[in-house]
């Protein structure tokens, strides 16, 4: 997922988003309100360049990016959650 800001920091508002419905809920039960989805997004990330699909949703509260399961597990990240840290070793 990432948050519309962000999508517009990173200069990708151009890129064309797929419309079809995405029906999300957080943790805490509230919906997330989507605005389409990205079937590749072609980044760099701490020197590694990646392509992933992302989910384009309302800015979120605290975080730009949720990086998902697929995307850690490639990289074998190491994520310090109180550090707010992530080692990518691979």
């Amino acid at each position: 997922m990432m948050g519309t800001t962000a999508w517009n920091t990173l200069g990708l508002s151009k890129v064309e988003l797929q419309s079809e419905l995405t029906n999300m809920v957080a943790v805490n039960g509230k919906p997330i309100t989507t605005n389409g989805s990205v079937g590749s997004v072609a980044f760099n990330l701490g020197g590694i360049d990646s392509k992933t699909s992302y989910v384009i949703v309302q800015d979120l509260p605290q975080e730009d990016f949720i990086l998902g399961r697929k995307f850690i597990l490639t990289h074998d990240a190491l994520l310090e959650l109180n550090r707010r840290n992530m080692k990518i070793r691979r």
